[in-house]
């Protein structure tokens, strides 16, 4: 019942083995006990446990009940808290994974190799596998091994995160180590001319993996005609009208990889009829002139659009251009004559909130693209807290799901049309 990870050879090569066993018929009892090297150098021991409660419960005893109820959300949040903080794989050491599970009196095992090359790319091989109930397949074994480890094995791309927001102020850098380490690469996107500023200067920090997007949303022109609240993660800085030459200019990174956010938002209007009509003339006016910068600069558009749709796709019958429409949250209609343009659609969190269950399972995977927009919309598990980019595995999962296909098929296909689409090296 005790799991354990030791090093042998100088620590190039670990052997962790987790061993399940059921106890009694009201609750299962999984030890974790994990040996590994801690930041400072010094070997730690964890020891975690995690309860789970079955249908059955004690009907003679109800405070019995009780307690296990209250045990198992307490051992819950340790294991949460506290397991994989020491044992990380670590680019170019090899990894022996062994796990034998005890059902019923049904025993079953499986086991691999897990190389880890110096560029952070993960190969499984020599996979063992007898009898597992847990799984129906070796893939869904290998699907597992994240959870394992704190790693992600199949590399994801999160295409719209706001990184450089007010809420990544004290731990920005530590976030993006941490997703390159996880072979997670970000695009973030600048929403007006100061934020453009700052994903170009993050991103230039790094050789490979941090990308930008520059362009001016729709609420942060300064129509005059509508009241907007502000959100204090990205600051208040309107414009009065779209600097052509001065995004053009930024754009001449190498860093750039999309003009966006930019689009259309109507959540925000003016009651009366003629000032609405000005003030949704203005969005679609701004949106043209940023769609010939795309034209000019031969990038992909990266689209913001809330309660407008139809106008956007009637823009877009007569100005092609190649992006995705980003947290996309319309009709199956819609989606089809997105799609019919050759865009792709971007889901992130809100698939958590909206039921688009349909939509997705509908949508060609090949016509996908996931996404955090963090900070905001974070997944259920994280509900109240900061979005962050690692959190687009459970938009991968879920996606999974819905399709019910397997994890990997989605981050590799997802993978690829996010290079496809930006031309990511």
């Amino acid at each position: 019942m005790v799991a354990i990870c030791s090093s042998i050879s100088g620590g190039q090569f670990a052997i962790i083995r987790r061993n399940y066993m059921d106890k009694t018929e009201g609750y299962t009892e999984i030890c974790f006990n994990d040996v590994g090297t801690a930041p400072n150098g010094t070997e730690k021991r964890v020891q975690v446990f995690l309860l789970k409660n079955s249908s059955k419960k004690n009907r003679k005893n109800p405070k019995k009940n009780e307690k296990r109820q209250k045990t198992s959300r307490d051992e819950r949040n340790r294991r949460i808290l506290y397991g994989n903080i020491y044992f990380k794989l670590q680019p170019g050491q090899r990894y022996r994974i062994e796990e034998t599970i005890r059902k019923k009196r049904k025993t079953a095992r499986w086991g691999c190799v897990v190389d880890v090359e110096q560029n952070g790319n993960i190969i499984i091989k020599n996979l063992e596998e007898r009898i597992c109930p847990q799984f129906s397949s070796t893939k869904e074994v290998i699907s597992q091994l994240p959870s394992f480890f704190g790693k992600m094995i199949y590399m994801l791309i999160d295409t719209h995160a706001h990184i450089n927001f007010s809420s990544f102020d004290k731990d920005r850098e530590q976030v993006i180590q941490k997703c390159l380490s996880n072979n997670l690469w970000m695009i973030n996107v600048g929403t007006n001319l100061k934020t453009s500023e700052e994903v170009i200067n993050i991103a230039q920090k790094y050789t490979q993996g941090i990308y930008a997007s520059i362009g001016l949303h729709p609420i942060n022109l300064n129509t005059g005609l509508v009241k907007i609240k502000f959100d204090e993660n990205e600051g208040k800085h309107l414009e009065q009208d779209f600097d052509f030459n001065q995004y053009k200019k930024l754009a001449q990174s190498e860093k750039v990889v999309a003009i966006g956010e930019i689009g259309l938002d109507y959540y925000w209007k003016p009651k009366t009829t003629g000032r609405k009509q000005r003030f949704f003339q203005l969005q679609k006016d701004l949106l043209l002139e940023q769609l010939e910068l795309a034209k000019q600069l031969n990038l992909p558009v990266i689209f913001h659009c809330r309660m407008a749709h139809d106008d956007l796709i009637k823009i877009l019958n007569t100005n092609y251009l190649k992006g995705v429409i980003h947290c996309f949250t319309g009709n199956w209609e819609q989606a089809q004559e997105y799609m019919d343009l050759g865009l792709y659609l971007g889901f992130n969190g809100i698939i958590f909130k909206l039921n688009l269950d349909q939509i997705i399972k509908k949508t060609p995977l090949e016509r996908i693209l996931i996404e955090t927009d963090c900070p905001y919309l974070p997944p259920p598990k994280f509900k109240g807290q900061r979005n962050e980019p690692l959190y687009i595995k459970y938009i991968a999962q879920r996606i999974a799901e819905i399709k019910g296909i397997d994890l990997e098929t989605v981050s590799k296909i997802t993978t690829q049309n996010a290079k496809t689409l930006f031309n990511l090296g």
